[in-house]
């Protein structure tokens, strides 16, 4: 869970590693920027209970 409002950029580096048990092994590797929105920040409101 990202707090957008208490974090001091909205932008989060990922890296994933993914590796396999084979022989010989493989391995893979990704890295990309996740842009944090602001949205659905207000609680919902209803018309009926």
């Amino acid at each position: 869970v990202f707090d957008r409002e208490g974090d001091d950029g909205k932008f989060v580096s990922v890296t994933v590693k993914a590796t396999d048990q084979g022989e010989p092994s493989l391995e893979g590797v990704c890295s990309f920027t996740v842009e944090i929105t602001d949205v659905n920040d207000n609680p919902p409101l209803f018309d009926r209970q």
